[in-house]
């Protein structure tokens, strides 16, 4: 079970709230770097995952440390810790009512837990077993009702998110999966592997787990893969230092961007679809080893890039409205950033 901790906050008038662990710091306006609002201190080791609830007024953070807590809930207004929960875990995704988070923790040499959690009290509701690998991915259906679960035990499983009962397995043959979600519609999952020699994208019927589209996106691996609000178009990242989009119906590729100088962890799309927010590592120098990047996701062309962490970028996520940004970090940090359109 789960132990919460709550704290409480102070505000005043003309200066801006950095969390730092537990402790608010308060800084001038004008102090932070570009359009860095808030950066969240309190992890002990690297952060891997990052999500809105769906009002955007929490923000879920998640790192593989046990020892302060490896999911933090956030008040994503002033940084004010809200709950922690002392579960190893790296993946963390709200439930679409934001009633109910779910995490995926594991050793890649051992069998994952999937845990569902009351987000508000961090009662644990609910344990999943059956993988055999490293769960890589967690992702709730819009309707709340199934979760979909990646691992490198080559296979998606998807869950009854009530009765915790496996409805599905879909099974990668060679491949490993590290990410998986489904379309807004609902209607079809997107995953992202790595099978052999190739980073691959697969679209699968969510209700029947038969697969309807391959593709061979990427010469690494493929780590992250999004669809846009519409269902119409996928945006994967990848090992090979591209983010690319593609037609969710037919495969075809609409666009490639040279997103990062080492690698490409996150990818994400704007509520609205116009843009694509990525996150990846980008060299050995401090000041520039964690970029998150904006791109409009039409023309592919780079509007911002978000300069701050001090180590790899692993998960972005757009607030609900498209305002902000939220990026996590190997540096133990989460930072996050105006990205209102200008």
């Amino acid at each position: 079970m789960t132990r919460a901790t709550q704290q409480g906050i102070v505000g005043t008038a003309g200066r801006r709230l950095v969390v730092v662990g537990v402790v608010l710091v308060l800084l001038p306006i004008g102090c932070g770097r570009g359009d860095e609002l808030l950066t969240l201190r309190g992890h002990a080791e690297g952060l891997y995952g990052v999500a809105f609830s769906p009002d955007g007024g929490r923000l879920a953070s998640a790192s593989s440390d046990t020892r302060k807590g490896a999911v933090k809930i956030w008040d994503a207004a002033n940084g004010r810790l809200l709950l922690t929960l002392q579960t190893g875990t790296e993946f963390v995704c709200f439930s679409p009512d934001g009633k109910r988070l779910a995490t995926a923790s594991g050793n890649p040499a051992e069998p994952s837990e999937i845990k569902i959690w009351n987000a508000a009290t961090g009662q644990e509701l609910l344990t999943l077993t059956g993988h055999t690998g490293k769960v890589t991915s967690v992702a709730f259906s819009p309707d709340g009702s199934r979760l979909a679960s990646a691992s490198i035990d080559h296979t998606v499983k998807i869950w009854d998110a009530t009765k915790g009962q496996v409805l599905l397995t879909l099974p990668g043959k060679t491949a490993e999966f590290w990410c998986v979600t489904y379309s807004p519609d609902g209607k079809r999952l997107a995953t992202a592997s790595w099978d052999q020699s190739a980073g691959g994208i697969k679209i699968w019927d969510a209700a029947t787990g038969e697969e309807s589209l391959s593709i061979r996106a990427h010469a690494k691996p493929a780590t992250c893969v999004a669809f846009s609000p519409d269902s119409k178009r996928v945006a994967s990242a990848s090992g090979d230092k591209t983010v690319k989009v593609w037609d969710a119906s037919s495969g075809d590729e609409l666009l490639t961007m040279p997103a990062h100088s080492v690698t490409v962890q996150s990818v994400a799309f704007s509520p609205d679809g116009k843009r694509l927010a990525s996150g990846g590592y980008d060299g050995s120098r401090q000041a520039e080893a964690g970029l998150a990047k904006i791109w409009d996701a039409t023309s592919g062309k780079e509007l911002r890039a978000l300069q701050g962490h001090q180590h790899a970028v692993n998960s972005v996520a757009f607030s609900p409205d498209g305002k902000q940004l939220a990026t996590a970090s190997l540096d133990k940090t989460v930072k996050l950033w105006d990205v209102s359109p200008k």
